[in-house]
């Protein structure tokens, strides 16, 4: 991002990158205030300016009782925020899981796995509460074709701890040795780096964009650095997508794979999806019954389509949130009497609607 020719300041041409070309992000100070102009020229120059911008970070999920953490253990298969499905894998025998779950745990100084759930960040993007881990193998999808904008991203405490002391597994980024205290010719130029890349509805890569989350290979040691902050990734580069993936590198491998914990947080998904994209869409219906209710309520959607159901009081605070198939039975029964909202997110976009408690 240095020493960007004049030109492009002033041609939107100039500025947007050929699809399937692949960005390499380190992030300085002088490239986070570069990016910041760049994303004001590309909203300027962008046809999709009249498209509202969507953002996911979290702060609607609900955790399991006694938890600070989601991570599957309901089987649901994934969850959707916004119109933006995010995968997940538990395996009951192992009691493990893959893709993603959503956390708000920040404990920054307890190394190992236990520890998988929290933010090297000590918060969510912006000091938020909540955000999501990722543990490959996962993918984020779109129903209809998505003009990605950023996404924020910062390492997990699990990983960050295993990158700057080492571990049983792992080796201490800036050493010549691997855990097992054998050279392993990196000669202490280590690295952790995530790529992203976008895929669209023909199941072809648009885009990648690389960001190292950790980077020891600078001669200038002042140069090395574990993420310890959240920084915002531009995914402008990746064009229209349906799905996003994302991979994950680092110099501290063997014959079998990597030895750094396979981990990053996420928050703050940002993208847009235009008015014609959208209008192709069949809107969804529901179907809410008994209503007023009692003790429940069943909501169906008219097109079998799985959905986010976020149930709210009168004053439009948050009661419970769920991820659900296309019907569900809501449990009313710890409600007292009173005007409530329900508010089911889909792919296909967000509808309300009122419901009544009257015993």
């Amino acid at each position: 991002m240095r020493n960007v020719p004049i030109s492009l300041f002033f041609s939107c041409k100039s500025f947007f990158k050929p699809v399937g070309q692949k960005i390499k992000i380190r992030p300085t100070q002088n490239d986070l205030l570069m990016s910041k102009f760049f994303f004001f020229a590309a909203a300027l120059c962008s046809p999709f300016i009249n498209a509202a911008q969507t953002v996911v970070d979290f702060e609607s999920f609900t955790f399991p009782a006694g938890q600070n953490f989601w991570n599957g253990s309901d089987e649901s298969g994934a969850f959707t925020i916004s119109g933006a499905a995010f995968s997940n894998n538990f395996n009951t025998d192992w009691s493990s899981w893959a893709g993603f779950s959503v956390s708000a745990e920040v404990d920054v100084t307890t190394a190992g796995w236990l520890n998988q759930y929290s933010a090297f960040a000590g918060s969510g993007a912006n000091e938020s509460e909540k955000f999501a881990v990722y543990y490959p193998h996962g993918e984020i999808t779109f129903s209809v074709p998505t003009e990605l904008v950023s996404i924020a991203v910062t390492n997990t405490t699990y990983a960050a701890l295993a990158m700057r002391d080492g571990d049983d597994f792992a080796k201490q980024f800036g050493s010549i040795f691997n855990a097992a205290g054998e050279e392993d010719g990196t000669e202490g130029k280590d690295f952790f780096k995530l790529t992203i890349i976008g895929v669209d509805a023909d199941d072809e890569v648009t885009g990648e964009v690389e960001f190292y989350l950790a980077d020891y290979r600078s001669d200038d040691a002042s140069e090395h650095y574990i993420l310890d902050t959240w920084q915002t990734v531009d995914l402008a580069a990746l064009g229209s997508v349906t799905k996003i993936l994302f991979e994950l590198e680092s110099s501290d491998v063997a014959d079998w794979g990597m030895w750094t914990p396979e981990y990053f947080a996420l928050d703050d998904l940002k993208f847009n999806q235009t008015s014609s994209g959208i209008a192709q869409e069949r809107m969804v219906n529901y179907e809410i019954y008994p209503n007023p209710a009692q003790n429940f309520v069943h909501i169906a959607s008219s097109e079998n389509v799985n959905f986010e159901l976020n149930l709210l009081s009168a004053s439009g605070s948050i009661i419970s949130n769920s991820s659900n198939n296309f019907r569900h039975n809501l449990d009313l029964s710890d409600l007292t009497n009173g005007v409530y909202f329900l508010q089911m997110n889909s792919v296909h976009g967000s509808k309300t609607e009122r419901v009544v408690i009257a015993r």
